[in-house]
């Protein structure tokens, strides 16, 4: 419910009709990635954020106060605090990404290129000063944990999503279907819970009809996020992926397929 309230203010704020929004927020709500992850609540509770997070830089583009890159800052910190540090970085680099295409692509004499650099340090510097005892505690248990050194590459992509289940964003049974207590007739790639990422034929569709006449803003930021996250999640199948992993802290991280997540957002909003 909060995915889809956060989604719909977002796209209400960068000018999207109410119908349209209505169609984003639901889209995101409903996708393949929550209903799939609805028993692992920090997932659930550090992949929310986003929507809200990227609703506050707008409205500080948009009415320049400083006060909305401390918002944004305070929304950032609880993906921190939620314990879930990859959708955390997930959405750190999104919102930091999406400040910085509307800091560079809006007109100059709006917005200082000083007071937005300002904005952007505040924005990076209150989640970790608001979330610094639980990034402590992680850091100094970190060599507690498998994670102690960097996790090898068959581990890290074990769980890369195959791209013949892109189909699944149409038709999430497309390889049959697997329950919590038995693999029923599904014959995909492993696993059924982390490869499907259904959204709905209509947002699909009304997606590739934005590639080509969505007009609202931001239409390149989304088209950008949407491809390169999908890059991202084919893990093994992708090039770009084991670049990153010369990257921490994502040569700690596992399942690239968490990457849909981006990917699943920024179809939600293309989609409205």
């Amino acid at each position: 419910f909060m995915a889809g309230v956060f989604t719909y203010l977002y796209v209400q704020a960068i000018g999207l009709p109410r119908l349209p929004s209505l169609l984003s927020a639901i889209t995101f709500m409903f996708s393949g990635f929550f209903v799939t992850q609805i028993l692992k609540v920090e997932t659930i509770l550090a992949s929310v954020w986003l929507p809200l997070a990227l609703y506050f830089v707008e409205l500080f583009f948009l009415k320049r106060a400083l006060v909305f890159v401390l918002a944004a800052g305070l929304v950032l910190s609880q993906p921190l605090l939620a314990s879930h540090l990859q959708f955390a970085t997930y959405a750190f680099l999104a919102t930091i990404a999406y400040f910085s295409y509307r800091l560079f692509s809006q007109d100059r004499s709006k917005l200082s290129l000083i007071k937005g650099m300002s904005g952007m340090g505040l924005m990076i510097l209150v989640p970790f000063a608001v979330a610094a005892p639980q990034v402590w505690a992680i850091y100094e248990l970190k060599p507690l944990s498998d994670r102690a050194q960097p996790i090898s590459f068959i581990n890290a992509t074990l769980h890369s999503f195959h791209p013949q289940h892109l189909i699944t964003f149409l038709f999430p049974q497309f390889f049959g279907l697997q329950t919590p207590e038995s693999i029923g007739d599904y014959w995909g790639w492993p696993n059924y819970w982390k490869q499907v990422r259904y959204v709905g034929i209509a947002p699909v569709l009304l997606t590739l009809l934005a590639f080509k006449t969505w007009k609202a803003p931001h239409k390149g930021f989304f088209i950008f996020l949407l491809v390169i996250s999908i890059l991202l999640a084919l893990g093994r199948f992708s090039p770009l992926f084991w670049l990153l992993r010369l990257i921490p802290p994502f040569d700690s991280f596992r399942a690239p397929v968490r990457f849909l997540y981006l990917a699943t957002f920024a179809l939600s909003v293309l989609a409205g």
